[in-house]
């Protein structure tokens, strides 16, 4: 690399812009999960919708990276599910 290179040079001309944007990450992940939390409601609601034999399963914490809900039905084999992530 050398202060010729266009990437380079964007990155010294951004770089206060690019970090603070960077910084955002995490802030932008709690809001995710925050949002996947709030659909719990209409996910078991939707799952109802499917007929008696569909559950949801919740995987909210215990070392995952974010909230998920897989739509299972019992007659399925083991390992099929619908998810959201």
């Amino acid at each position: 690399m050398s202060l010729d290179d266009e990437r380079v040079r964007f990155y010294l001309r951004n770089r206060d812009r690019i970090e603070e944007w960077a910084a955002l990450r995490a802030e932008a992940a709690a809001a995710i999960d925050e949002w996947l939390f709030e659909l719990r409601p209409a996910v078991e609601d939707l799952a109802q919708g499917f007929g008696s034999d569909v559950r949801v399963d919740v995987i909210d914490e215990g070392g995952f990276a974010y909230p998920s809900y897989r739509l299972v039905r019992t007659s399925w084999p083991e390992d099929p599910s619908i998810a959201l992530e």
